[in-house]
């Protein structure tokens, strides 16, 4: 049986995008910024310990940068509906919100985690043609490197007992 009464936030949805439609472009411009700062001092000091960890090892800076921007973009664009419900009670992120927003961030964490394919993956889905070229300049530079420490992690795991 269908319920005729919608409920009680849905009545709201067009005040909201209303509301958001009128968010100064300086509001969005100032937390971008924000964002973009705060990705690039993580860049650098994670950078500054791997390399501390593993001399040998390539400069991550750009990889770090994409990991954590693709970690908090969407943590804020979570956020924002936040912002505007203020005035009218508090309302989560819709669930079609949270499972696009989940598996980008799980995708930031696996970048950090110089995972490859994670990497990979994310050229291939983020839609700029610009960004593409220079992840793929980035990546093919990089892809041997990855591939000696995956296999050295692999050869690291103890070995599974036989049955």
């Amino acid at each position: 049986m269908m319920n005729s009464h919608p409920e009680p936030y849905s009545l709201l949805l067009p005040q909201i995008r209303a509301e958001f439609s009128q968010l100064p472009i300086e509001l969005l411009l100032i937390l971008l910024g924000i964002i973009s700062a705060v990705s690039i001092a993580l860049a650098i000091y994670f950078d500054i310990q791997m390399r501390q960890d593993a001399p040998s090892l390539r400069s991550y800076r750009w990889g770090f940068f994409n990991g954590i921007m693709l970690i908090l973009a969407p943590l804020l664009y979570l956020s924002v509906p936040l912002y505007f419900l203020q005035g009218y009670g508090f309302l989560l992120p819709t669930l079609t919100e949270i499972l696009l927003c989940a598996p980008l961030i799980a995708l930031g964490m696996m970048i950090v985690g110089r995972q490859r394919w994670a990497f990979a993956l994310w050229v291939g889905i983020s839609f700029l043609p610009p960004v593409w070229v220079i992840n793929l300049i980035y990546l093919s530079r990089r892809w041997d490197e990855f591939k000696a420490e995956t296999n050295a992690s692999a050869d690291a795991m103890p070995a599974q007992p036989s049955r």
